[in-house]
């Protein structure tokens, strides 16, 4: 089923851009250790090509600081359908299945008494810049002390007056110096946002503003990927109608011999040659099956009678399995 397809490739997506084969999926490669030994260490800004595996990091440090008993982790994200990306994949790759709470604003602003039971209820709190900043600054509903480890996702957003900046220089810089504060972990493909005038420049910004040190581990080359050239003939159009036209017409004279006259034939070969010449053959197929040949097979039950409705009936069952051989028919079109 297409929902079982699609949830397979998920998982597969995520792996791959992790950067973990899927045999093996929460093994991390060596720079990723890498990646995490700074992370325990001090606070870092991790720089790693888009596909290369920074959300596993993510994880493998949120696991770590939890282990350690270092409290909640925070995992400020730029937009809101990262939002429900990231909080899966940490629900999903974590140890021990953390409790994940997903902050969006798209229901509201959280009073202070949800932010209190949320506290007593998640580990891992996932959401957007804003949202937090609210929580943090405006509202006061949190305290950067809740949280043992933030990360930002796409940190680079992190400059002028974004929420991001805001975070780090209203709370984080004003928390209380004697404790030390929550480990902070900045994940970026680049830490320049926007012309590449100054790079100097901004690594020292974006190093000061997160009180970190960029890490950038070598990555190893990957596999190189081989193309191949394939030649194969484009079936022109009007011979896809010709071919769509007779296997409707086909099914419709079955009928049409015993006195029933469906409806709607032309509407019924225009739609198959739209599906014919859009979504290939193994759709067109499809429709013959499950859309066409039972409706004519209702006409038939409802209208149909004596000898000839009979045998018209047993021929439209061995069409189920005739049309298996129709794929092959029309790869010889057009050659």
């Amino acid at each position: 089923p297409f929902w079982r397809e699609a949830n397979f490739r998920s998982r597969f997506l995520f792996l791959e851009a992790c950067g973990v084969a899927a045999d093996v999926a929460m093994k991390p490669r060596d720079y990723q250790v890498q990646c995490l030994d700074r992370v325990k260490a001090e606070n870092t800004i991790v720089i790693l090509p888009t596909g290369t595996g920074k959300t596993l990091i993510a994880v493998l440090a949120i696991d770590h600081f939890r282990r350690e008993g270092k409290g909640r982790a925070l995992f400020i994200v730029p937009t809101r359908p990262l939002v429900d990306q990231q909080a899966n994949t940490v629900r999903t790759h974590s140890e021990g299945k953390l409790k994940v709470l997903e902050v969006t604003g798209a229901k509201g602003e959280m009073s202070a008494l949800d932010w209190r039971e949320a506290l007593k209820c998640y580990d891992v709190f996932v959401g957007t810049p804003e949202v937090f900043r609210r929580a943090f600054v405006d509202a006061a509903h949190l305290a950067i002390a809740d949280f043992g480890l933030v990360i930002f996702d796409e940190c680079h957003n992190a400059t002028g007056n974004s929420a991001m900046a805001a975070i780090m220089r209203d709370v984080v810089h004003r928390s209380d110096g004697g404790s030390p504060g929550p480990r902070i972990l900045g994940l970026t493909a680049s830490f320049v946002n926007g012309a590449m005038k100054d790079p100097a420049s901004n690594r020292r910004e974006i190093e000061g503003l997160l009180q970190s040190r960029i890490f950038c581990p070598t990555v190893p080359q990957q596999r190189q990927v081989e193309f191949k050239r394939i030649d194969y003939s484009i079936c022109p159009m009007e011979q896809v109608k010709q071919f769509v036209e007779s296997k409707i017409e086909e099914l419709v004279a079955l009928v049409a011999e015993c006195g029933v006259k469906p409806p709607a034939v032309r509407d019924a070969i225009r739609r198959g040659e739209h599906i014919c010449s859009e979504l290939g053959m193994s759709a067109f197929v499809y429709y013959l099956q499950s859309c066409i040949t039972p409706q004519l097979q209702s006409m038939l039950d409802a209208g149909g009678q004596g000898t000839k409705a009979k045998e018209a009936k047993r021929n439209l069952a061995n069409i189920q399995r005739v049309l298996q051989d129709v794929s092959a028919r029309l790869s010889k079109i057009g050659e």
